[in-house]
């Protein structure tokens, strides 16, 4: 079974680092994806990492946009930060998680 199940991986990093002098105010673009309430996560780790989320557009220096390709044999997630004046991306990451061990966490009936 083991042999069946393959490990998560992920990769990310800064584009180019934040200017901590500026409010880091920031705009989550809505997602269709609602599975975990992975979005009540993600705020919270953004208040937990100093920024502020913003409900108006305008406000906001950054914006987040958050993509999931929910294949069930190759699941990966996709964070982008953005400054929201220029559209810069500022911080990228990736999550992926292939192989059987995904699609049999997830109740997919294999057969």
């Amino acid at each position: 079974m083991a042999m069946l199940m393959a490990g998560c991986s992920s990769s990310g990093g800064y584009v180019r680092p934040l200017d901590s002098s500026q409010a880091k105010t920031i705009f989550i673009e809505q997602s269709d994806y609602t599975e975990f309430g992975i979005m009540n996560r993600v705020e919270l780790a953004l208040v937990q990492h100093g920024f502020q989320p913003v409900s108006n557009e305008d406000r906001a220096r950054y914006r987040l946009k958050m993509t999931f390709d929910t294949n069930k044999y190759n699941m990966t997630a996709t964070v982008r930060i953005s400054e929201s004046a220029t559209g810069d991306t500022v911080y990228i990451g990736e999550g992926k998680n292939k192989g059987f061990g995904t699609m049999i966490a997830r109740g997919v009936d294999a057969r």
